[in-house]
């Protein structure tokens, strides 16, 4: 059950995750799946993987995937569909399923699969279906702390030092995130480069996910975690988060975002975190505010500031 394909090294539950056929997934867990099993050769684990696949654009779809990859196959080959129509399962479905998998590369014309992305509902870009996928994998126990790196063996790929439970917070669903922290997602775990949960839901301007977790997870441990200053730049939480308002401020500034901004600001500092940390500019939070322009917060961080030292 845990075999993979001959060509592209893609196991049967990542082709089920790929293609979120819920029933399949559930049969080929209960036919002892290892459900820690490295995708794409190695790198990802299932969970992973299938949260992935909600982070993706259809464009990105199309053109990461090779031709030859069943992956690809799965928009628009009827062999792939006829793969998962039940009946693999009156049979000894480990190796049908490898032999039909491998026998179905074939390239595809361009136009034809343009074609067929544009007329069907692709079940990989439903939401509310991911998510039972997610809730599968989780219920046999994936683990949501797993560093992708411990599945490889390499970090020298992008997503090495994550974790699911990390990579939620890029994805910045509410829902995603809410799931992977029940199962004992870790939230002073770190990227390696010192990405915590806080800072990569603000560097990628998930303000919702933001004020959720702020508002709802162990204060304790989000505490830990609110002055780390991240590798790439040196910034705390509380300098990611004026970075993200001073560009949103750039971008379509409204006035409702400002006290939502406010919100979330009162929410960190709550947290006491080290107001005289300062970014590889030199730049303290307040000195930061005070240069994008943001008086009011500026002379409060600052504040705060002195009355620490």
């Amino acid at each position: 059950i845990n075999a993979r394909t001959q060509r592209q090294n893609i196991t049967t539950l990542q082709v089920a995750i790929n293609n979120a056929d819920l029933t399949v997934i559930r049969r080929i867990i209960e036919k002892g799946a290892d459900i820690e099993q490295g995708c794409d050769s190695g790198p990802m684990t299932p969970l992973y993987h299938a949260l992935s696949l909600i982070g993706a654009k259809k464009e990105t779809l199309k053109t990461t995937m090779m031709k030859a990859s069943p992956d690809f196959l799965r928009h628009a080959s009827p062999e792939f569909f006829a793969l998962f129509d039940g009946c693999v399962f009156d049979e000894d479905f480990e190796t049908s399923i490898s032999k039909r998998l491998v026998e179905s590369i074939d390239d595809i014309d361009d136009e034809k699969f343009e074609d067929f992305m544009n007329s069907q509902q692709l079940i990989n870009f439903n939401f509310s279906r991911f998510l039972s996928v997610i809730d599968l994998l989780i219920e046999a126990g994936a683990d949501v702390n797993k560093r992708q790196s411990d599945v490889s063996g390499k970090v020298n790929h992008s997503s090495s030092s994550f974790t699911p439970f990390l990579l939620s917070a890029e994805l910045g669903k509410i829902e995603i995130f809410r799931r992977l922290y029940k199962a004992g997602g870790n939230l002073t775990d770190c990227t390696d480069l010192d990405f915590t949960i806080i800072t990569l839901a603000l560097h990628l301007h998930k303000f919702e996910l933001v004020t959720y977790i702020l508002e709802n997870c162990d204060q304790d441990n989000l505490r830990s975690i609110v002055s780390i200053q991240d590798k790439r730049e040196g910034n705390t939480a509380v300098h990611w988060a004026l970075r993200a308002f001073f560009i949103e401020m750039k971008l379509d500034y409204m006035p409702e975002f400002g006290r939502k901004f406010g919100r979330i600001l009162d929410k960190l500092l709550i947290l006491e975190p080290d107001l005289r940390l300062k970014n590889k500019e030199g730049l303290s939070a307040a000195e930061m505010a005070a240069r994008c322009g943001m008086s009011s917060f500026a002379l409060e961080l600052y504040r705060r500031e002195v009355t620490k030292i």
